[in-house]
């Protein structure tokens, strides 16, 4: 049975089942099937050989894909969770990059608010040594001096 079917056997052949189904359509349930209409091929072939043979070409090739579709689904399955790994590996790395940064920018934000109270404390006590001296040399300031009494006072 491993005989190449030609076209005008093919056509004959799809003719036939055309005719098949046809008539199944047509008839009710009930009736049987009257004769269908005869169908010869050159070669000798039986119709019934040729269809079946037909029909286990077409078994053999749908397997034959079936198979090949299996195989890339399995591949393209191992694919989708290999990246999906990395995509949640990735995504963990992100999330840590992302706690990093906050923590960096925490302790950037606490170093900045250290140094304005450090900042803060050395103006203050500078202020204050400042204000003391003031208090100390202001009288001297404002006393006249030694030399301007004498000449006012002459």
């Amino acid at each position: 049975m491993n005989k190449v079917i030609s076209v005008t056997e093919k056509r004959r052949l799809s003719e036939f089942a055309h005719a098949l189904v046809t008539r199944a359509r047509s008839q009710p349930q009930s009736e049987t099937s009257s004769e269908l209409p005869p169908l010869t091929f050159t070669s000798g072939v039986s119709t019934m050989d040729s269809l079946l043979l037909h029909l286990t070409e077409q078994r053999n090739y749908i397997l034959k894909f079936s198979a090949q579709i299996s195989a890339q689904i399995l591949t393209l399955s191992s694919t989708i969770d290999r990246l999906s790994t990395e995509v949640a590996k990735v995504a963990g790395e992100v999330d840590g990059l992302r706690r990093e940064r906050e923590t960096l920018q925490q302790a950037l934000e606490d170093a900045k608010q250290e140094m304005n109270d450090v900042a803060e404390a050395v103006v203050a006590g500078v202020t204050q040594q400042l204000e003391q001296q003031m208090e100390v040399f202001g009288p001297l300031a404002r006393a006249p001096s030694s030399t301007e009494t004498e000449a006012s006072g002459l």
